[in-house]
């Protein structure tokens, strides 16, 4: 069990597993979510070197993070990047490497344009906060910090995956 672990008899197991299934199969298309990761990389790369037939598609379902290193354009990328922002496109284009025609911004898959939630007027803790008082007081201080009348009414939520936390 512990040897499954390592990362690299992990990337093996995945490579092997999706090999057969994508020459048994006879897939023409690949898409998976991309987060820049040493297994995907991997994983890519073994379907160029095998020569084989398939289109990859990497779909970025997340933000770029502030410095976002890992996304530049090396061995074992897909052939087509999917984002969901001109934004991301901009800065893996002109920054990062890939190419215009490699990048295509699309709608998220993530949120559907019929899941149009209200965000206005309310405030999302994150899923873990370490220090209560500390935020407690940025807000406060934000509150405070504003004209009188500027903000809205607010109504403050857990992250949703913490709908059952008192914190």
């Amino acid at each position: 069990y512990s040897e499954l672990l390592s990362s690299s008899v992990l990337t093996e197991k995945l490579n092997e597993t999706i090999l057969e299934l994508l020459s048994h199969y006879n897939i023409k298309n690949l898409i998976l979510p991309y987060e820049a990761q040493p297994h995907q990389h991997d994983l890519i790369q073994n379907i160029k070197s095998r020569k084989l037939k398939i289109s990859t598609v990497g779909y970025m379902h997340t933000a770029l993070p502030s410095l976002p290193t890992d996304y530049i354009k090396r061995t074992g990328y897909p052939d087509k990047l999917f984002v969901n922002g001109l934004d991301q496109k901009k800065i893996l284009c002109q920054k990062l490497g890939w190419k215009t025609s490699e990048v295509k911004n699309i709608s998220s898959m993530r949120y559907l344009k019929k899941d149009k939630k209200n965000f206005g007027k309310k405030i999302y803790f994150p899923y873990h906060i370490n220090n209560e008082k500390l935020v407690f007081k940025y807000i406060e201080k934000f509150i405070n910090s504003c004209p009188a009348g500027y903000l809205p009414k607010l109504l403050v939520k857990n992250h949703p995956s913490m709908k059952n936390s008192k914190k």
